[in-house]
């Protein structure tokens, strides 16, 4: 058997996702509530991306920083092998800067980062609710100078008024990327599409990229458009997944037309997004839509679904898939979801 017969497996290089998260005692209750079921809820995602991605294998730590800081585990770990442990909240201390000398140490060969086939840049992301207690900027000084934390992708996100986000952008290097979240539902939906984007290994968040929070043309957030976006950054395979839900939540595809959340859920819950993925995996545009049809009508006779929430949800999967070009979006933006 010749050399060319031979099929050789290229190894995947490694990106590293740190997640730094406060434990002092103002994070208990609610907060640190918040932050567990959403790394519960993002890790298989993580996993997910991680799995579909020839080039790069994520691999997850998690460094808690209170009196001290200490890693979740002792080595980082694949996505999918990562099993969460409720963090617990308490103490006065906020040692962000013992949390900087720890992560330093780390960011290295002899450290998290001696994949044998290779590193990307890793993503850092900063959770803290809290003023710094300890010698902030001597820790913050050590960590400037290691090479890999100058290239990371670096987040934080400041819960409540009391956190510092001044010292935060100084950890991060931008004011652009301390994002402040007030209430636990936005606690929640940052957590998620931070970790979630920032897994994107070919198409990282960058320090001054703000298209992730739709600052910009509000056509962003129509639902067709974020539909095709969430296809594009996952794959098409997601509309079988009941997180998508969530995800469009997240990307706030329901704030121009409210009610089409519910008919969302109704596709979802009744295997219609499952199906019009396969039957667009098999099938013309031809036959997706005789069943698109169909499942109008089965709305409209069994739920009394509004023709035109229907019609928007069938051409806004159309769409994300690519089957047509332009959507007709509903007649007004109400909240009334049936005829």
């Amino acid at each position: 058997m010749s050399l060319l017969d031979e099929t050789v497996e290229v190894p995947r290089r490694t990106m590293t996702l740190f997640f730094l998260i406060g434990t002092s005692g103002s994070m208990d209750g609610r907060k640190i509530g918040a932050v567990n079921e959403s790394m519960r809820e993002v890790l298989p995602m993580i996993s997910d991306i991680s799995a579909a991605n020839p080039d790069a294998e994520i691999n997850v730590a998690v460094l808690q920083f209170s009196k001290g800081a200490s890693w979740i585990y002792k080595e980082p770990k694949p996505a999918s092998d990562f099993e969460w442990n409720d963090l617990s909240a308490a103490g006065a201390s906020v040692d962000l800067g013992e949390a900087c000398r720890e992560l330093n140490s780390k960011l290295s060969k002899n450290g998290f980062m001696k994949s044998a086939s290779g590193s990307y840049a890793p993503v850092i992301i900063l959770f803290s609710d809290s003023n710094p207690t300890d010698d902030f900027e001597a820790g913050l000084a050590e960590l400037k100078k290691n090479g890999w934390f100058r290239v990371a992708i670096k987040i934080a996100i400041a819960i409540g008024d009391d956190a510092n986000k001044e010292k935060l952008a100084k950890f991060t290097g931008t004011s652009e990327t301390v994002l402040s979240v007030h209430n636990i539902d936005a606690l929640k939906k940052m957590i998620r599409i931070i970790a979630v984007t920032s897994s994107q290994v070919d198409q990282p968040v960058r320090n001054t990229d703000k298209r992730l929070f739709h600052d910009g043309d509000k056509s962003d957030t129509k639902l067709h458009h974020v539909l095709k976006r969430i296809l594009r950054q996952f794959g098409s395979a997601v509309l079988q997944d009941e997180r998508l839900i969530s995800l469009l939540d997240d990307y706030h595809a329901f704030d121009d037309y409210p009610a089409m959340r519910q008919v969302m859920k109704e596709f979802e819950s009744r295997g219609y997004l499952r199906d019009l993925y396969c039957r667009s995996q098999k099938d013309g545009i031809a036959e997706c839509q005789l069943y698109a049809d169909y499942v109008k009508k089965s709305l409209a006779q069994t739920r009394h679904c509004r023709t035109d929430l229907a019609d928007y949800a069938v051409e806004s999967v159309f769409f994300a898939l690519g089957l047509v070009d332009s959507v007709s979006e509903p007649a007004d933006d109400d909240y009334e979801l049936w005829d």
